[in-house]
């Protein structure tokens, strides 16, 4: 467990601190369950220290993602470093904001924001590096901070509560939906919560602490039950792959089915490893190298989280760049030599070629 981060206080005298985890707030602890013993870990200097950014563990790269004012960390749990991503696209959050990890589809999820209030649904696709602010339509939750948001890993839902209400995000159709519950906290308005927190073996998801109205709480909820369903799905079949541009592959497959729970997602797998799973039946390839050859495989996941035998492999290349290169200026240097800058990378031989160079004036080329 890690605990990083500050928040304000103020007394009844006018007085105001800091309650930081150490002298500069910038700190982060981790708690040993093994040892049961807390231990400062000397991180390299990361974003603001505060309480009203949000966070979440991605276990597949074990770093912790931080989000706040535009900005978007990650530390590094092993090398004990921060680092400030520099993304495609941004989220507009400010704070009060929260934060999930999406395991079906290595992403992020933020939602919500506190000055100025916002009700705009965020993804970060891991991956690819990039921010997308998501067209969602239905029971949107109101403009605010404070939610608490839990990612429902067996129904592929994303819980989110505040004012003692509950809503449901399907990423599958970005609909949300406001459900009628039984039992739960008290619809108070203003009422903001602490951690919501998915428990994916005993399917609940689990609310502690309410920080309006001096309550101290923890309530346990289930969206669904759970789908027993141990049957695979049906074998992908169909697939192909098809290099359209020069960093670029599409692939397009037919629909899987299953009877018992339906498809939840595809794996599609690249050149013998897992990429990364979508919930489409196509998908477009991109940032991949010139004249580079893959193979591809998909796999269909149904409701149960069951993964159906892999699809039959293809093969696809990226297209050959048919393009010369441009000349984009030439200057002289200070002793005698002329620097040529192309409009992209040329090879070493060609660089090298005097045959490839002629002056005017009747100067010469001696050397390149």
């Amino acid at each position: 467990m890690l605990i990083w981060g500050r928040y304000g206080w103020y007394g009844p005298d006018g007085s105001s601190g800091n309650d930081n985890w150490d002298r500069n707030g910038l700190g982060v602890h981790g708690f040993n369950y093994a040892t049961n013993k807390w231990t400062y870990r000397n991180a390299s200097l990361g974003p603001l220290p505060t309480g009203d950014g949000a966070a979440a563990y991605d276990p597949v790269n074990d770093v912790v993602w931080f989000i706040r004012s535009g900005q978007t960390w990650k530390y590094d749990v092993q090398a004990d470093t921060w680092t400030q991503v520099t993304t495609i696209g941004n989220h507009n959050g400010a704070a009060e904001l929260v934060l999930e990890y999406d395991s079906k589809r290595h992403a992020l999820w933020a939602f919500g924001s506190e000055y100025p209030s916002l009700n705009d649904l965020w993804m970060y696709d891991i991956a690819r590096n990039t921010w997308t602010n998501v067209n969602d339509s239905g029971d949107i939750p109101p403009a605010t901070g404070g939610y608490g948001m839990a990612y429902d890993s067996i129904n592929d839902v994303l819980l989110v509560v505040r004012d003692g209400t509950l809503y449901v995000f399907d990423p599958k159709t970005n609909v949300w939906t406001r459900p009628t519950t039984v039992g739960g906290p008290p619809p108070i308005p203003g009422r903001t919560h602490g951690k919501f927190a998915f428990d994916p073996v005993n399917n609940v998801a689990f609310l502690v602490g309410v920080s309006s109205g001096g309550v101290d709480e923890t309530w346990a909820y289930r969206y669904r039950n759970a789908i027993v369903d141990n049957t695979p799905p049906t074998t992908v079949t169909g697939l192909a792959a098809s290099g359209v541009s020069e960093t670029r592959i599409d692939l397009s497959w037919n629909a899987a089915s299953d009877p018992d729970s339906g498809i939840s997602r595809y794996n599609i797998y690249r050149d013998g490893s897992f990429y990364r799973s979508v919930s489409s039946t196509s998908f477009a390839d991109s940032g991949l190298a010139t004249s580079s050859t893959h193979s591809y495989e998909v796999s269909a996941v149904n409701g149960g989280g069951v993964e159906g035998a892999r699809s039959a492999a293809v093969s696809a290349s990226t297209l050959a760049d048919t393009t010369s290169p441009v000349l984009l200026g030439a200057v002289v240097g200070s002793g005698g030599e002329v620097v040529v800058s192309y409009s992209e990378a040329v090879t070493k031989g060609s660089a090298e070629a005097l045959g490839n160079y002629a002056l005017d004036g009747g100067a010469s080329v001696t050397g390149a």
